[in-house]
This record gives structure tokens, C-alpha cells and sequence, in this order.
């Protein structure tokens, strides 16, 4: 609960000594609130895709980018995740 209150009213506190475990408690807090934001927005994207392709009439965004995931692996092949990098 503390992280949203935090997110509602940010504020910048010095701590008084580096403690290791709370450091890394921050770190795994502040990834998994990442990878949910990730997981929500990629949701999102597959939700309106098919309806923004057909209001606007384009090409889908998850088709172009599997078609930019061909290219990249037929060019660089097993290299093209450093590529991405």
C-alpha cells in the first residue's frame, strides 16, 4: 500500500545508512511493478489492435512487428538479440 500512496504523492526521503535488504527490496518492488505495467500494456495493444487496424485501415501493429522479427533474424540470426540490445 505504501508504493501507491507514493506514486499518488512522490516525495525524495535521504536514508540515514545503505541497508542491503532494503535496498534490494526496492529493486524487486520497483521491477515487479514494471513487469505488470509491461504485462497490462501489452494487453492493452492485442485488446485494441484489430480495432484500430480496421478504423484506420492499416496494417496491424502486431503484424508489423513479427514481420520486423523475420527481418532481424534473417539478417543477423542467432546475433540479432544483441542486435536488439
Amino acid at each position: 500500500m505504501s508504493t501507491i500512496k507514493y506514486i499518488l504523492s512522490p516525495y525524495y526521503r535521504e536514508s540515514d545508512s545503505f541497508i542491503l535488504k532494503n535496498f534490494v527490496a526496492h529493486i524487486l518492488r520497483t521491477y515487479f511493478i514494471t513487469l505488470i505495467g509491461i504485462i497490462f500494456c501489452g494487453i492493452f495493444l492485442l485488446t485494441i489492435d484489430p480495432l484500430i487496424s480496421k478504423l484506420l485501415n492499416t496494417a496491424s501493429i502486431t503484424q508489423g512487428f513479427r514481420n520486423a522479427d523475420k527481418t532481424l533474424i534473417s539478417e543477423y540470426g542467432n546475433l540479432s538479440f544483441l542486435v536488439i540490445c
